[in-house]
């Protein structure tokens, strides 16, 4: 026994007709009998009785009706349930924190899927600490944060790098010989949570001052549109920054007694991962400088 017989069976007798089911099946009529002599002779029962007009089902007929449609229903609900799993195989989820998927990872992800037409991408944006437990509790099959993890079976590359510069527009004053760390805390300023990331004391000593903070963001690039504005000062990467700066819509401010500000990025991900999840992840170190 069989789909293709119960499929037989079950379109003979909502049909009524030998005919007619062989043209929904598109199969001949003899094909539909010896079907049904065959299912008939498994069963070792008579299921149909056949006149000129119609087909009936015997009581036996009637009661493996009900369990042939069942046994169909749930094999269309199997098939199903795996072409879902193929899918959802085929997806990869990223994971990535704010900063990042605006400076360098939607990017990655739009070449990617450029390279790769059939790629199936799902983004989820949270913290560094929430995006590690995600991927730790395989919810996520990559992952882009600020921060290292090292733990056995997973492996972290450190994929790009910039610099966190001040920046104000032109009509500003725009110290021009630099300004010093004291200068800073007494300017209007607009904070950003991602700033603390490149020096979390510095700058927790920088927004304590008594500069008015006259906007907090979540992320440094979000304050961009109130900088051009000449809305306050503010930092935000070198990248972002140097079309705004060639255009002279922004300005450099250079800070006096300070190293530069380095940010990191890095690729985190279980080490054994699906075809789906390798491809993207060899494509994204192939074309990182910082691997």
């Amino acid at each position: 026994m069989n789909s293709e017989v119960l499929n037989t069976f079950v379109s003979l007798l909502e049909l009524s007709s030998f005919t007619k089911a062989a043209q929904h099946l598109k199969i001949t009529q003899s094909a539909v009998t010896k079907r049904i002599d065959a299912l008939e002779a498994e069963m070792g029962t008579c299921l149909l009785v056949r006149n000129r007009k119609s087909v009936i089902p015997t009581a036996k007929g009637k009661v493996f009706f009900d369990y042939a449609k069942s046994i169909l229903e749930l094999e269309a609900l199997a098939l199903a349930a795996v072409d879902d799993s193929r899918a959802c195989q085929e997806r990869v989820l990223v994971g990535s924190v704010t900063s990042l998927f605006l400076i360098e990872v939607s990017e990655m992800i739009i070449s990617f899927m450029q390279e790769e037409p059939s790629a199936s991408i799902e983004i989820i944006n949270n913290h560094s600490k929430d995006l590690l437990n995600l991927l730790y509790d395989d919810k996520l099959d990559v992952c882009f944060s600020h921060f290292p993890f090292k733990e056995n079976n997973y492996t972290c590359k450190e994929i790009m790098q910039d610099e966190l510069i001040l920046v104000t527009a032109p009509k500003n004053d725009c110290y021009p010989n630099g300004i010093t760390p004291e200068q800073l805390r007494t300017l209007p300023l607009i904070q950003d949570n991602c700033s603390y990331i490149a020096d979390p004391e510095w700058f927790e000593y920088i927004f304590s001052g008594s500069g008015e903070k006259v906007l907090r963001v979540g992320v440094g690039s979000f304050a961009i549109p109130f900088l051009q504005e000449g809305i306050g000062y503010g930092f935000i990467s070198v990248k972002q920054a140097r079309p705004l700066l060639n255009d002279g819509k922004l300005t450099r401010i250079n800070i006096l007694e300070h190293k530069p500000f380095v940010y990191k990025g890095y690729l985190i991900y279980k080490t054994a991962v699906l075809p789906s999840t390798k491809r993207f992840i060899e494509y994204i170190l192939n074309n990182t400088e910082n691997q």
